[in-house]
């Protein structure tokens, strides 16, 4: 029992940035464990760069949000083809998050 606690206060104290963001970004789309949720909110403390990266991630996700309403009251709205992404950012986006899945398949 307290090796399992020694791990999690470990695991709170040396988390990096990069582990961090991920944990910020996982805590938007699934539940995380106490002491992950612990550690990237200590982390958060301490850091400005993670303070700035979780609320990017907080603007983005409510700027989505509020755009995919708008969207869809205007979804037979010719105007609304306004938001179609061209083919070039919609081909490094998806490069980009094929990358990040090939990390998380290794990691």
């Amino acid at each position: 029992m307290i090796t399992r606690f020694a791990k999690a206060i470990w695991r709170v104290l040396s988390l990096n940035c990069e582990e961090s963001a991920q944990l910020m970004s996982r805590t938007l789309d699934q539940s995380v464990s106490w002491h992950e949720r612990l550690a990237y909110r200590l982390h958060a403390f301490t850091c400005r760069s993670c303070r700035h990266f979780e609320r990017q991630i907080h603007f983005m996700r409510e700027a989505a949000r509020r755009l995919g309403t708008r969207g869809a009251d205007k979804a037979n709205d010719i105007s609304s083809a306004t938001h179609v992404l061209p083919e070039q950012s919609r081909i490094r986006i998806a490069a980009v998050l094929r990358e990040a899945d090939g990390r998380r398949d290794r990691g």
